[in-house]
């Protein structure tokens, strides 16, 4: 089962980071397809493990592609993945504690980032990149 369908209202047309994007989607509807079939440890396991490293490879890369493209808001960008990283640190920290209703906050916390940032914020440096590249 699809928790989370990848349309084209998601696409800031760079290539590279709609094909990053689509791969968080897919890992967060993995997870959502653990649960639904029973398995919440193996849920858990691949969240903490396999989505955060994703997710820091992401930003990691999706900053080096702003900073080559002299994006003005790059700054602004960063202070929101870093924000995203220390909420969902403490979150983690707290499933590691054994507060299972954290960890459905987890998934919830991810999927709403995920979907406001890029197309609140991502969309904006497609927007720039594209000017970028189109002559006017």
């Amino acid at each position: 089962m699809t928790l989370i369908e990848w349309s084209e209202m998601f696409k800031t047309g760079v290539e590279e980071m709609d094909s990053q994007h689509k791969v968080l989607i897919n890992m967060i509807n993995h997870v959502h397809n653990l649960l639904e079939a029973g398995k919440r440890e193996e849920a858990k396991e691949y969240f903490r493990k396999e989505i955060v490293a994703y997710v820091e490879e992401h930003f990691s890369c999706e900053e080096k592609f702003l900073e080559s493209i002299n994006y003005p808001e790059l700054e602004t960008h960063k202070k929101a993945h870093e924000n995203f990283r220390k909420i969902m640190m403490q979150a983690l920290r707290k499933v590691e504690e054994g507060d299972e209703h954290e960890f459905q906050t987890c998934i919830a916390l991810a999927w709403s980032w995920l979907y406001s940032h890029i197309l609140k914020v991502d969309s904006k440096y497609g927007k720039y990149y594209k000017s970028m590249n189109d002559p006017a």
